[in-house]
């Protein structure tokens, strides 16, 4: 917790320090959106989070990947201009490490001598490398948070002029107590200024946001909202919000709009497709006269199956010939837990079958929901997967396939709960696991221990 509040003091209080720095600045190509998603939603993404597209504007966006990403983008610009980004961003099992770098080329010039006399041509081009970290929930024992930092090395290169500076970026996602609602703040160019003959500091900005979003089952779909407010070298506050809509976990669609001022056309779109492991994204900001700016971006997300979406969990039969379903890797989503009878390390495996469910499939509309919810766990991603498998038990009960995979989307919830001792959360999730199928002789056995353990750290009570 004090590491928490820290990061909080620094995030929040370092605008209010620097707020006698000057209005003007340079390195103006640190303001710049780096990915075509961003720019589609008009840089209104510091609340969004869960992948790698808006780490340049909130260093706590990637803090939740479960895979490898990595991420290139191509911006055109106007006159021969173009901007180059390039990130990539590594779990291991105490965070996310990313790295990320941002190239601007503002293409050949003609240089000239004091007589005007054309002497060879110049490149002008802006760069910056940063490194970082985020922390996941097994170091801040809060799930509900996301955190991030990371370190840029700037450099401005004029041709004729040169200059160099380092930079700090910090960023925070919260998950609210109301559902589909995330807050997010982050601080990004704090660091001393580029020095040429005169000062030139950076675009010190400072981001709030937050985002809505809400599932479309009947669409297998998810829709969600944002809206930024950022401050830049402590000027009035810019407006940006967004709307994207996903469909099948495939196709997605942005809509963009910056408030920011003297822009002749405030509106940004832009579309993707892709699939597990790829996916391609394309994004357009008209201007009136100087024509329309150009992005694409390109993500591969590493150790996923590029053709089949459901591959994750397979269908198996034991001798008895009922069916169940075996994890990937034989366990519950990975995680040991110790019984503490026998004092040894046990691993739950594959699922034990609902036994007081019977009844075979109904409601055939409800299977794109379903296969919905089996994408989110076949990405471990239970928190959207069990939104959604309880709505499916709530509108069915007999649903089988659903109704077991409910049960273990819970089990390996509780379980995590439990291996990062948030014990009262493990109980929650497996008393609910419990209602669904009150005969699993697993569940009643590790309900046994999560209450054993609640007595010994004194929160149960007698």
């Amino acid at each position: 917790m004090k590491f928490i509040s820290l990061f909080f003091i620094l995030l929040f209080f370092i605008p209010i320090l620097s707020a006698a720095s000057s209005s003007k600045s340079g390195a103006q190509f640190l303001s710049l959106n780096s990915t075509s998603k961003a720019e589609a939603l008009s840089g209104a993404v510091t609340g969004k989070g869960e992948e790698i597209s808006y780490l340049q504007q909130n260093p706590a966006s990637v803090a939740r990947l479960k895979k490898s990403e990595t991420l290139f983008s191509q911006g055109f610009l106007f006159e021969g201009a173009r901007v180059s980004y390039l990130a990539h961003g590594q779990p291991f099992r105490w965070g996310v490490a990313h790295l990320e770098t941002l190239s601007l080329n503002y293409g050949k010039f003609d240089r000239t001598n004091e007589k005007r006399e054309t002497v060879g041509t110049q490149s002008p081009n802006d760069l910056y490398i940063g490194i970082g970290w985020s922390p996941n929930e097994k170091i801040l024992h809060y799930e509900n948070l996301s955190l991030g930092v990371s370190c840029r090395y700037i450099r401005s290169d004029l041709s004729l002029r040169q200059a160099q500076t380092f930079a700090l970026n910090l960023g925070a996602i919260y998950k609210t107590h109301w559902e589909g609602v995330r807050l997010g703040a982050s601080l990004n160019n704090w660091g001393p200024p580029l020095k040429f003959e005169r000062d030139s500091p950076l675009p010190r900005a400072f981001r709030l946001g937050t985002v809505y979003e809400t599932e479309l089952p009947l669409l297998s779909s998810n829709l969600s909202y944002s809206l930024d407010a950022t401050m830049v070298n402590n000027l009035k506050p810019v407006l940006s919000a967004g709307v994207e809509l996903n469909l099948h976990k495939i196709l997605n669609f942005q809509l963009g709009y910056s408030g920011e001022e003297g822009q002749e056309n405030k509106l940004r779109y832009g579309f993707g497709l892709g699939i597990n492991s790829l996916e391609v994204h394309y994004a357009a900001s008209p201007f009136t006269s100087l024509g329309t700016r150009h992005s694409v971006s390109v993500k591969f997300r590493f150790g996923s199956d590029i053709f089949g979406l459901f591959s994750w969990a397979v269908k198996d039969k034991n001798k008895s010939g009922e069916e169940f379903f075996l994890t990937e890797s034989q366990e519950v989503f990975g995680v040991p837990i110790v019984n503490k009878k026998v004092k040894e390390t046990v691993i739950l495996a594959k699922p034990v079958p609902a036994q007081n469910l019977k009844v075979k499939r109904q409601n055939p509309e409800l299977h794109p929901i379903y296969e919905r919810a089996c994408h989110f766990m076949s990405q471990r991603e239970l928190d959207k997967a069990i939104k959604i498998f309880r709505k499916v038990y709530s509108i069915n009960k007999y649903f089988l396939d659903s109704a077991q995979k409910l049960v273990t989307c819970l089990e390996g919830r509780g379980v995590q709960f439990y291996s990062n001792r948030q014990y009262e959360l493990a109980l929650r999730d497996i008393e609910e696991g419990l209602s669904v199928d009150p005969k699993n002789p697993r569940l009643k056995e590790f309900l046994k221990d999560i209450e054993a353990m609640l007595k010994t750290s004194g929160m149960g009570g007698e």
